[in-house]
């Protein structure tokens, strides 16, 4: 699906990729929903184990940003998406799981939104993890298809205000650069 889109999957394709006879395919998975449901559990489970982490960290603005825009899994998450228009069983647990990571992510977010005077700009926590969150996604799926107009000057802008964020946070903290591979 990261690689040619969800309209490439297919039973035959995924036991030729597994090494399995497209038979066993369809007796783990009475049909593509089933499958595409428990791939999306599988994405949330990986998710919501990365997205705790913001809850410890000391720097939860930062850790949200960096883990929503991570290519890989923002791509998947696109597809996914996308998908869901045309399946109604994974629409239906994808609107529950991203309500639940939004009210995750407003949570870790909420008392640095405090801290940080970010409240006048974004009003909620919710707001600002929609912000982050969109971003991270429109550059993902640009990025797939090959669009790169403002995408450096984007992710350099990210990087200094969370810099500033993290000078304001703690003024004696050493500004950390921004990784290639994940900002």
């Amino acid at each position: 699906m990261r690689e040619e889109g969800y309209a490439s999957i297919t039973t035959r394709r995924l036991g030729a990729k597994a090494g399995v006879h497209p038979q066993l395919v369809h007796y783990y998975f009475s049909g593509m929903d089933d499958l595409f449901l428990e791939l999306w559990r599988r994405f949330t489970n990986h998710y919501l184990a990365r997205q705790a982490q913001a809850f410890v960290s000391p720097n939860p603005v930062r850790t949200v940003w960096e883990h929503d825009s991570e290519l890989q899994d923002a791509s998947l998450l696109a597809e996914l998406m996308a998908l869901a228009g045309h399946r109604e069983a994974l629409r239906d647990e994808i609107t529950t799981s991203v309500e639940r990571f939004r009210a995750m992510q407003a949570s870790a977010l909420s008392p640095a939104m405090d801290d940080l005077g970010l409240k006048e700009v974004f009003g909620s926590p919710e707001v600002l993890a929609l912000c982050m969150v969109g971003l991270a996604r429109v550059l993902a799926v640009e990025e797939r298809l090959g669009i790169s107009s403002g995408h450096a000057q984007a992710r350099a802008a990210m990087a200094r205000w969370l810099d500033q964020l993290e000078s304001k946070s703690r003024p004696d903290a050493k500004r950390r650069t921004p990784q290639a591979s994940k900002t």
